[in-house]
């Protein structure tokens, strides 16, 4: 069930509640969505986004941490915007993180890995074979599923050939998870 939250001359805003608790989970603004903001409760979902909050340099040849220091949403206060972390909270299950990340005119022939990291160990990784061949920026997205027990910690990484430099850009720099299972 969803209503009207506010309203005014230059924008409309419509926040999409759980009615049970008042709780936000999407968000609607001149028609754009800005997603799932809140854990739903009905099917105990839990779901985060968040953005970078400043440019990082990668150093080549290792495992890095990406930093997402802004939080855009997450009702159930999971994400740790100081750690860049998300920590399982609510319930176990199959989580999926989802990432896309701007890179500042890499390399040619920069190869770019990403992981997902679990209490600082290697989980699942993707694309280590991805080869960046053309000049000026590139945006590279992705997700990965992981099954995460209660309390486990996550982060986000990312592996390169070359130095590069991930953009805080708000569009396309952007760290995001939900329960699907």
């Amino acid at each position: 069930i969803a209503y009207l939250a506010a309203s005014n001359a230059t924008t409309t805003m419509l926040d999409i509640r759980d009615c049970s608790t008042n709780a936000v989970v999407a968000l609607r603004a001149n028609g754009s969505q800005f997603g799932p903001r809140s854990h739903i409760d009905p099917m105990g979902l839990s779901y985060f986004y968040a953005i970078a909050a400043a440019p990082q340099v990668v150093p080549n040849l290792s495992w890095t941490k990406v930093n997402f220091a802004t939080r855009q949403y997450d009702g159930a206060d999971e994400y740790d915007v100081v750690s860049s972390s998300y920590q399982c909270q609510k319930a176990p299950g199959l989580y999926e993180f989802s990432w896309s990340i701007r890179l500042n005119s890499p390399t040619p022939s920069t190869a770019v890995g990403f992981a997902i990291y679990v209490e600082n160990s290697l989980d699942k990784y993707v694309g280590q074979s991805t080869m960046l061949d053309n000049a000026g920026d590139a945006v590279l997205s992705g997700s990965i599923q992981t099954y995460l027990l209660v309390n486990q910690v996550v982060d986000l990484r990312i592996y390169v050939t070359n130095s590069v430099t991930i953009l805080a850009d708000q569009e396309s720099t952007s760290f995001a998870c939900k329960r699907i299972a």
